[in-house]
């Protein structure tokens, strides 16, 4: 059973990769792992780890609130 956060967290990557017009192929090709993993994330059924989740933000070509926050953090 999914957990309501996990289908959200996954909702905000699809929305992502949608609005950059990339394919569940070519983000899973920019993290490093397959596309059939990168639609278990946006589907809620596997967690995203904190790791991954960094990576997929850094990768993005549109800000995120969470990666701003941590580079902030940071200085």
């Amino acid at each position: 059973m999914t957990h309501p956060i996990d289908k959200h967290v996954g909702s905000r990557i699809r929305y992502g990769r949608w609005m950059r017009g990339k394919s569940q192929h070519d983000l899973g090709d920019a993290v490093e792992c397959r596309f059939q993993q990168i639609q278990k994330y946006e589907t809620g059924m596997n967690r995203v780890s904190a790791s991954r989740l960094w990576d997929i933000a850094k990768r993005s070509t549109c800000p995120s609130p969470t990666s701003s926050r941590a580079r902030n953090s940071r200085a």
